[in-house]
């Protein structure tokens, strides 16, 4: 409904996923148990690996996994129960295989069929499933699913086909994946694919890179992980069940793409987690060694969480927009309506009844901590996701849904989150009442080096005709940062001009649907081209946005209507054009008031078209449903010509008019649509209320021999009204590229099919869908803020002054209720207004005892010194108006990387993942030279910006006026450099030293070693930090002083860095915290995070003191004095965020890396003295002949090394 309907001859299949696995709770704080759904699920790597990572946090989780292929599904449960049935040591590999290898040899075939009948035997009700072994931890959602998983295992069996069925099935499974190869070559011709690339960071080094290029070819060419051959091999059925229609495999499906690949290539020090201790095998690269070390140590986390009743899964096999609402209508009905009248999917009539179990325990759950959302922002459009799947949120500060986008479909980061919302971000996030973090705070501990190199990589010259991926993954929180104002009527609405944000909307939703105008797709990149080519929105969406815009917006309804449907009516209105009565009926379908035109007086209406049966009902509703038999034969053309263009069609139904003269010639057209394949039984006659349609489908849909149904519901007025003569025709949606493709099939107007509407054959008008009860519920609105407040108790308010699409101010005010606070206003008392944080502002009034405070909450980053306060003495109210603070003026927040709060005696950090040190791989820092590399991400740290602002520095003796995040950020790179012993002395004990004003060292950092973030690709440096108060030094003076000769490195801040470290080191704490915060913790008492940023203060609470694994600092003998007064910290490298702040350009390192080991100045491949090239001895990347090309490359290679 909210997306078009495109037709694919070509059935990809996702069975594995193509980016590494990340820990879906990241941002959840440590110990908090979670409900997770997962929308567009894929393969089970993220599930896995959050369990591992989280294993002894004391979390206990639920995972609702929604996937539009019940295959994907089929395969997971699949795996899920393998693991607990068979897991033990001897058996991992061939569980592996399994899962993982295209074809398998008798001994994974043999366990393959055997749990198959184990679990078709416990399948043969879904009442029976739960009474098994199994059905304690995996649940679904609805029967349906529990049918189609059955019928899929039940394919599985390929043992019992005949010999003639085998080479049958094993013909048609080489056949596919012949297809996926043949796609590849289509879609990104012989270029490396990105995925595998992906997986090796954070360590990027020519060797790494190296080592997994040929493994993808390998796979592809072999079927099998290990490196031998599938001609003695049989097909895994997993991957192509034998019953079902043809599968195509992703071409970009290999299984290592899922793993952490640097442990492989890193020098794991001795006990690390992931260490392999297996010798290498020759037939096995070691890529595929570390992959299968990381899995076996899943299974083992999976094993146990299961055992220990830790984990719970749930599964529904349905579209993901279809499943989010019909998750809404539950919210709304109080969790009892378990149908919203939706469709599983767009292809078939089959309705999401959510009927898996009995009462709401059973059921699963219906509201969320965390929601990711893949790459289907790629494939439904980011504003579709969003609509749907935020209202699952539940109302907690900490709560986090998560989008990625993977294709790329800009030319630059930048271009990418312009085109996000097709909007301004920030006017639309406060819209949508979302926070997306690293878009405010410009920081990220999650590298962005990957994609960075990859951008560059993919696209080497600018060129803009990429056909590479961009991936780009975003945390979205709610818009108010506070539990308790979330639950409460402080929730507020934000106000607004209703004519400016109808304009606003207007104009977003022309966004939605540019790839319909011509003229502007012909001044297109490629890039835009691409992202234009699958239409992802549909009017519909324009409704659910809008359904959205009413329940957070503060405005005259009726007045932004008004303006909104004016704006639809006008001249060059891309989004009314031919269009306009499907908008309406969207609206009408969401329950948002509308224009008269959907409620005609049917009584005095001119009913002519007695034969189109509706005119003889007695309830004639404003909408009904209209369904359009398509003959088989043009079906079969639209899929001939979909296969020869290469371009799935996105079809739309026109209903057209043309009465006596050209003035009563009218077209409307529909994209909202759904289709079926089958023969519908009719109920009822055409001339009563009660008609409607019930089908049985053709399980074989568009590959079968049935016709093809086509629904969508229509204002009654259009089939009532108007001329006699209408023709209702299926049509390729009028696109530049659908045009330039498909008029040679179907003609200038891309007409598929036309009937007459009056033609009984291939007509039929019911009051609603097939299948379906009742008019589908679009529940975004169910997350309506509420704006009633009691007379009682004093209240606030947000409005939004809009320019030009931008929020350029935004006004809180405080009205003020309470008699003895309303006194002290009205007596002139003191009012101050103060920055509490870049998105509170504290108003007080009075002074002394008799005082009241307010705290206003912003949905974005604001900054009072450039804003107005107004005091109404006589009308009791306090306003503030703020600037909003842009993302790359966010300097003036040096601080707000990291937000942080205190809920109920708890910090609460935002945008700093949280992370299991004890289950992260440790490097062995014996290798220098193997840890180069360090160098390179580290220094990564920088933007483009930064990096002149970093030089400049250094050439100026006035350092007051640096820029006191690029100070920190140089301060981290310098700790790394001189730990690693890459620049420097070596040290592992840092002073953060703060001299001018002789407090000197204010604490001490103490590192054991560098770990791996694998879900960040990000370095860290476990640490233990010791802060310094006058108290501490005195009693631990001579301890103090013996570490002098220990190689301490001091490391010399200003005034304004030192806060910001004491600001951000609670942050670090926080991150790798594995004790509980007691009662008395100090930050509860004083409720802020840090508890000081003044030199020589306490800053950091005292939980978690002394609390570290043993050996923690070897060789140090001060260690055990100092220990129980340190707490343990993962200090990491904090990245800008590329599409706020353009990163460094490494376009001149990315290609060397991928290359052969050439000279980088003449491309010899030798050494002019014979043997090996040198390498560069700064950089270590790149290579020379001889020491004159490297001398006269230096000028080219200077910026590029400096980087490094």
């Amino acid at each position: 409904m909210l997306r078009p309907v495109i037709i694919d001859p070509v059935n990809l299949s996702y069975p594995l996923g193509n980016t590494p696995a990340v820990c879906l709770t990241q941002d959840l704080p440590p110990g908090t148990s979670a409900d997770v759904l997962l929308l567009g699920c894929g393969d089970a790597r993220n599930v896995l690996f959050t369990i591992y990572s989280e294993l002894k946090s004391a979390k206990k989780f639920t995972f609702a996994c929604c996937d539009i292929q019940a295959t994907t599904i089929a395969r997971n449960i699949l795996l899920y129960t393998l693991i607990l049935e068979y897991a033990e040591e001897t058996n991992i590999e061939t569980i592996w295989k399994i899962y993982y290898d295209l074809f398998l040899e008798d001994e994974s075939s043999r366990l393959l069929e055997t749990h198959v009948q184990i679990l078709l035997s416990l399948s043969e009700s879904l009442g029976s499933w739960k009474n098994g072994k199994y059905g304690n931890f995996i649940h679904f959602y609805d029967e349906t699913t529990f049918k189609q998983i059955k019928a899929i295992w039940g394919s599985y069996a390929v043992g019992r086909l005949d010999a003639d069925q085998k080479r049958s099935y094993e013909r048609a499974y080489r056949a596919g994946i012949r297809r996926a190869q043949d796609k590849r070559k289509q879609v990104i011709g012989d270029s490396d694919p990105m995925p595998l690339l992906r997986s090796v960071f954070p360590i990027f080094t020519p060797d790494a890179a190296r080592a997994i290029a040929p493994l993808y070819e390998q796979y592809w060419r072999n079927g099998t992980t290990a490196g031998y051959t599938s001609d003695d091999l049989v097909p895994n059925p997993t991957f192509a069940p034998a019953v079902l229609e043809p599968l195509t495999l992703h071409y970009g499906t290999h299984p290592l793409a899922g793993f952490h690949l640097a442990t492989a290539s890193a020098p794991l020090a001795p006990g690390s987690p992931l260490r392999s201790s297996e010798p290498h095998n020759s037939t096995m690269s070691k890529a595929t060694l570390a992959a299968q070390e990381e899995f076996r140590e899943w299974a083992n986390s999976f094993r146990l969480s299961v055992r220990q009743n830790m984990a719970n899964l749930y599964f529904v096999a349905s579209d993901a927009i279809s499943f989010c609402h019909t998750l809404q209508n539950m919210t709304k009905n109080g969790g009892n309506n378990i149908s919203a009248n939706w469709y599983r999917d767009s292809w078939h009539v089959d309705p999401l009844i959510l009927n898996g179990g009995n009462g709401r325990q059973e059921r699963g759950p219906i509201v969320f901590d965390v929601i990711d959302t893949s790459n289907l922002s790629d494939h439904i459009g980011p504003l579709n996701v969003l609509l749907s799947a935020a209202p699952l949120l539940k109302r907690r500060s900490t709560s986090t849904l998560y989008t990625e986008l993977l294709v790329r479909k800009d030319a630059d980061f930048q271009k990418l989150i312009e085109n996000l919302l097709c909007g301004d971000c920030a006017a639309m996030s406060v819209l949508l009442g979302l926070f997306p973090v690293e878009y405010w705070t410009n920081a990220s501990l999650a590298s962005t080096f990957p994609d960075t190199v990859l951008q560059m990589l993919s696209n080497p010259n600018n060129s803009g005709n990429s056909q590479g991926q961009m991936r780009n993954r975003i945390a979205w929180k709610r818009s108010v940062f506070s539990t308790a104002l979330l639950s409460t009527l402080h929730a507020y609405k934000v106000g607004f001009d209703e004519s400016l944000l109808a304009d606003v909307i207007f104009n977003v939703a022309s966004e939605m649907f540019k790839h319909e105008d011509i003229h502007e797709s012909l001044t297109l990149t490629s890039e835009g081209l691409r992202n234009i080519t699958f239409p992802c929105y549909t009017r519909a969406s324009v409704a659910a946005l809008l359904g959205i815009v009413k329940s957070r917006a503060s405005v005259d309804w009726t007045t932004f209507m008004s303006r909104f449907i004016e704006r639809l009516n006008s001249k060059n209105s891309r989004l009314g054009n031919h269009c306009l009565n499907e908008v309406l009926v969207s609206l009408y379908l969401c329950g948002i008031p509308t224009a008269e035109i959907l409620k005609p007086p049917f009584d005095n209406m001119e009913r002519s078209h007695s034969s189109r049966g509706i005119s003889n009902w007695k309830d004639v509703p404003p909408v009904v449903a209209m369904t359009v038999r398509i003959p088989r034969a043009k079906v079969n053309a639209l899929r001939d010509a979909a296969e020869k263009t290469l371009i799935a069609p996105a079809l739309i139904v026109s209903v057209q008019s043309s009465g006596r003269s050209s003035t009563e010639f009218q077209q409307d057209l529909f994209q909202s649509i759904q289709l079926s394949f089958g023969e519908p039984a009719l109920s009822g006659t055409r001339e009563e209320d009660n008609f409607s349609l019930r089908f049985s489908e053709d399980p074989n849909g568009i590959s079968g021999n049935s016709d093809m149904f086509v629904s969508f519901y229509i204002a009654t007025s259009q089939i009532l009204h108007g001329p006699e003569t209408k023709t209702v025709a299926l049509r390729v949606m009028n696109t530049m590229i659908y045009a330039f493709k498909y008029a040679q099939f179907f003609g200038p107007d891309l007409k598929v099919f036309e009937t007459d509407l009056e033609s009984q054959d291939n007509i039929y008008i019911s009051k609603f869908l097939p299948n379906q009860s009742g008019y589908p519920s679009v529940s975004a609105s169910a997350d309506s803020l509420t704006q009633s407040f009691s007379a009682n108790y004093d209240r606030m308010s947000l409005t939004a002054d809009l320019q030009r699409g931008h929020i350029k101010t935004l006004t809180g005010r405080v009205t003020i209720v309470m008699p003895i606070i309303k006194s002290l206003l009205t007596n002139r008392g003191l009012v101050a207004s103060t920055q509490q944080s870049a998105c509170a502002i504290r108003i007080t009034i009075g002074q002394g005892i008799d005082i009241g405070t307010y705290t206003l909450q912003f949905p974005t980053p604001v900054r009072l010194s450039l804003g107005k306060t107004r005091v109404a003495r006589k009308s009791g109210y306090v306003e503030v108006e703020v600037p909003l603070v842009h993302p790359t003026e966010i300097d003036r927040f040096p601080d707000f990387m990291f937000p942080t709060d205190v809920e109920a005696g708890q910090p609460i950090i935002w945008n700093a993942p949280w992370l299991n040190l004890d289950r992260s791989p440790i490097l062995d820092g014996s290798f220098i030279k193997e840890l180069s590399w360090i160098n390179t991400i580290t220094s990564q740290m920088f933007s483009s910006s930064e990096r002149s602002l970093r030089e400049k520095s250094m050439t100026e003796e006035d350092t007051t006026r640096n820029d006191v995040r690029v100070d920190f950020k140089d301060s981290i790179f310098s700790m790394f450099m001189h730990f690693t012993g890459l620049q420097g002395h070596p040290a592992r004990i840092f002073g953060i030293n703060l001299p001018l004003h002789g407090s000197g060292i204010n604490m001490l950092i103490f590192v054991s070693g560098i770990r791996i973030d694998l879900s960040n690709q990000n370095v860290i440096l476990d640490s233990a930090l010791l802060p310094l108060t006058i108290d501490l030094v005195r009693k631990i003076a001579p301890t103090l002083g013996s570490l002098q000769d220990k190689g301490l490195c001091s490391i010399t801040v200003d005034e304004r860095e030192l806060q910001l470290w004491k600001t951000i080191l609670p942050v670090f704490i926080e991150r790798c915290r594995t004790h509980r915060h007691r009662p008395s913790c100090e930050y509860g008492v004083s409720e802020q995070i840090p508890i000081s940023v003044e030199p020589s203060k306490p800053f950091v609470c005292g939980c978690g003191r002394g609390e570290f694994p043993a050996n923690f600092i070897d060789g140090l003998p001060e260690w055990h004095v100092l220990s129980r007064y340190c707490v343990r910290a993962a200090i990491s490298p904090v990245f800008s965020v590329p599409y706020v702040d353009k990163p460094f350009d490494v376009s001149a390192y990315a290609p060397s890396v991928m290359s052969p080991e050439r000279c980088n100045k003449c491309g010899q491949t030798n050494s002019m003295r014979g043997g090996s090239l040198l390498r560069c001895s700064r950089c270590r990347l790149v290579r020379y002949c001889s020491d004159e090309c490297q001398k006269a490359d230096w000028k080219k290679h200077k910026s590029v090394c400096n980087a490094c």
